[in-house]
């Protein structure tokens, strides 16, 4: 088996089945992670661009916005654990908080749609609990790209 050596000095086993070795490969790319920095930031930007009061138009583009990516980043996720199998992705603290992250956002945007309000409006569901307060943790992926940036310094 090819061995590689993980950022956090761990050594990755790459899978034997075809699909599943190319699915590793794409993602333990530097490629991978830089367009996954990216999308995070440019959530993280979209994020920024709730205010309160904002108009049904926007609250639409925003609510669009958050799917797309909550989409990505499910997308990321399932490619992650073909490629790397359950027991080495979740070997990660980073792949583990990302999952929890990704986990939460799709339940956030199921209670959304389970309550009939859109994520981006100013009123909380008939629960009392605004599921969007789940996506606010999206921001703590930024440490994700602060920590490979210091990795990348060394």
């Amino acid at each position: 088996r090819l061995m590689l050596h993980a950022k956090h000095g761990r050594e990755l086993v790459r899978p034997r089945n075809k699909f599943r070795a190319w699915c590793f490969d794409q993602v333990t790319h530097f490629n991978f992670e830089a367009v996954i920095g990216v999308v995070i930031c440019l959530n993280i930007v979209v994020m920024a661009m709730w205010y309160y009061d904002h108009s049904p138009g926007w609250g639409v583009f925003l609510d669009v916005a958050n799917y797309v990516f909550t989409t990505i980043f499910v997308i990321e996720a399932v490619w992650k654990l073909i490629g790397l199998g359950a027991q080495q992705y979740f070997a990660s603290a980073w792949n583990l908080f990302d999952f929890v992250i990704v986990v939460g956002s799709v339940g956030a945007i199921a209670a959304e749609l389970a309550a009939g309000t859109s994520g981006n409006s100013d009123s909380s569901s008939s629960s009392g609990f605004d599921p969007t307060i789940l996506r606010v943790f999206r921001v703590l992926r930024i440490f994700r790209l602060i920590n490979r940036a210091k990795g990348l310094k060394q």
